[in-house]
């Protein structure tokens, strides 16, 4: 007779490994992996913190690498690599001041190191809209309007010159401000030039002056720029125009006599009468733009004819309120336009009537996000609500100022580039209401909002489990066997 015998894993095995030994064996394996696991969960915040502390994109220590995981050395402390970056000074100029269109011009752009230390740096340009490129000296890779030279050391007390030839398009508008700006990328250092279209037609004798009245401006404050224009010829100036070009890092606000913006930063005036010998002012008013650099140079251009103006005024760090409060109603400004998370920060509120009558039962309502911002100090006179600040106003004569200064702390889990919303009204019985937004953004400094894209930590966790894994299945098979 025929019989069949049905062998498991464990017939050939003494009973008290049956399958009972196997499985403590596989519980044992499978709790080791888990506290491995959790071992490596738990140290990983610190390694990426460690990671980011030197991620600013600049080689500083000037060793011809950037940043972790290329460079080694920023996996511990940014005071042992990538120290404070010693400043560049970048300069641009082509010579001219007008260019015809079809003209040929050769910028030199000029890069400095006046510090004490190597400087590594990326020089960055962007060809004016009316212009197309020639030719560059030096090793760079053009993206249609964009060109990057590679990353170079500048030594210190030393300096490297690069040119670029660009052609002025012969569609080239007449009075069209041709601006090139130069920049290192990933740092705050720019130089530019400015040169005007011109269509090659002799001028007549004419005057041109710029000028704000202030050496230098905060974040938020408003430049008021006088241009005045002179005919120095006995003859009448017939449909004539003139342009300015407002600084980098200016918003338009407005223009008397007629002027308009044209384009993002160009304001025009045109079919204007000068009688000989005449002279006539032209106002335009700029505010200065929250992001805008400190010390940065803003340049203000006037073109008229033959006749060429500027104006420079520096960014500086200061709190300034509006200069000229008989034309603000409303007014907000803070003291910084960039915190980091955990940093304090201030505003001013200004309320101006600027009525000829008494207003009364005003309220200024401020309004912000509290998961963002903690109040600090600075309001203590004033209604808390669970979303805003409110204030109550009896009444404001005629000129009458009142203000209002308090401090919030940012949020310390903020993450970078967050945008902290605060709206600001003011409204009464006598007045509509307005309101005015005043936005700060965050930097990005040690806070860790998302796992390393870079590096060996999760290799590593992944090259660690798979041996312990691979290790496990051997040691049953060295048992079974």
């Amino acid at each position: 007779m025929l019989t069949s015998t049905l062998i498991t894993p464990f017939s050939r095995y003494p009973m008290s490994f049956r399958p009972f030994a196997y499985m403590r064996l596989c519980l044992r394996i499978w709790l080791l992996g888990i506290l491995t696991v959790l071992l490596l969960l738990a140290a990983l915040p610190a390694l990426a913190a460690s990671h980011t502390l030197c991620s600013d994109g600049l080689d500083n220590d000037a060793d011809g690498l950037i940043d972790y995981p290329q460079d080694p050395q920023c996996g511990s402390a940014l005071s042992v690599s990538e120290g404070t970056p010693s400043p560049l000074t970048i300069s641009v100029s082509d010579g001219r001041e007008f260019a015809e269109p079809g003209a040929l011009l050769t910028y030199r752009i000029l890069v400095r190191n006046p510090g004490d230390s190597p400087r590594a740096y990326a020089l960055r340009t962007r060809l004016p809209q009316e212009a197309s490129f020639v030719s560059a000296t030096g090793n760079f890779v053009r993206s249609t309007y964009t060109i990057q030279w590679k990353t170079e050391v500048l030594p210190p007390k030393e300096e490297r010159a690069y040119t670029l030839t660009v052609l002025v398009e012969s569609g080239a508008p007449g009075l069209y401000a041709l601006r090139l700006q130069a920049f290192a990328a990933g740092a705050l250092e720019s130089g530019g030039d400015t040169t005007h279209v011109a269509a090659g037609v002799p001028f007549p004798a004419v005057s041109l002056s710029m000028d704000d009245g202030k050496s230098e401006a905060a974040h938020g404050e408003e430049l008021a720029y006088t241009i005045q224009v002179g005919n120095l010829g006995n003859v009448l100036l017939n449909d004539v125009a003139v342009v300015a070009t407002l600084p980098i890092y200016a918003e338009f606000v407005s223009a008397t006599e007629g002027g308009r913006l044209v384009s993002t930063n160009q304001v025009r005036w045109e079919h204007l009468t000068l009688s000989p010998r005449g002279k006539r002012n032209l106002d335009l008013t700029a505010r200065v733009r929250s992001d805008a650099p400190l010390m940065a140079r803003l340049q203000g251009t006037a073109l008229f004819q033959n006749a060429w103006a500027t104006d420079v005024t520096v960014v500086a760090r200061r709190e300034v309120l509006p200069p000229s409060l008989s034309e603000i109603f409303l007014r907000k400004v803070a003291d910084r336009a960039e915190v980091q998370p955990g940093d304090p920060l201030t505003y001013t509120i200004v309320v101006r009537n600027t009525t000829k009558g008494v207003v009364r039962n005003l309220f200024v309502s401020d309004r912000f996000d509290q998961r963002l911002l903690i109040l600090l100090r600075g309001a203590e006179d004033a209604e808390q609500k669970p979303d805003r600040l409110v204030w109550r106003i009896g009444e404001l004569q005629p000129g009458e100022t009142w203000q209002r200064r308090y401090t919030v702390r940012v949020s310390p889990d903020l993450a970078h580039g967050t945008l902290l919303g605060n709206i600001v009204t003011v409204g009464g019985e006598d007045i509509a209401e307005l309101s005015l937004t005043e936005r700060v953004r965050t930097l990005q400094t040690g806070v860790v909002a998302s796992m390393p894209t870079t590096g060996s930590a999760l290799d590593m966790f992944f090259l660690i489990l798979t041996s312990l894994l691979g290790f496990g299945q051997v040691l049953v098979q060295k048992r079974v066997q």
